[in-house]
């Protein structure tokens, strides 16, 4: 499938974040930063950030996905 067959603006992944799209050293991993931004600029889909952390938490590891306000939700 390429980017042009299909779209896929109606889904929104949702994910963890430790040992999730972090390593255990709480580092972003690079694959999974660039199949996240794969998924919204070729796909058009949206994604968000799932975790019992705290707002102030979430916000750094948001920042680091380097998402654009109207993708990631």
């Amino acid at each position: 499938m390429t980017s042009t067959d299909k779209k896929l603006s109606n889904w929104l992944i949702a994910s963890d974040i430790d040992g999730t799209i972090n390593d255990k050293a709480r580092r972003l991993v690079k694959r999974n930063y660039d199949a996240i931004h794969r998924f919204i600029d070729e796909y058009d889909g949206n994604f968000t950030l799932a975790s019992g952390r705290s707002p102030d938490s979430m916000r750094k590891h948001y920042k680091r996905l380097d998402i654009a306000d109207g993708k990631a939700i």
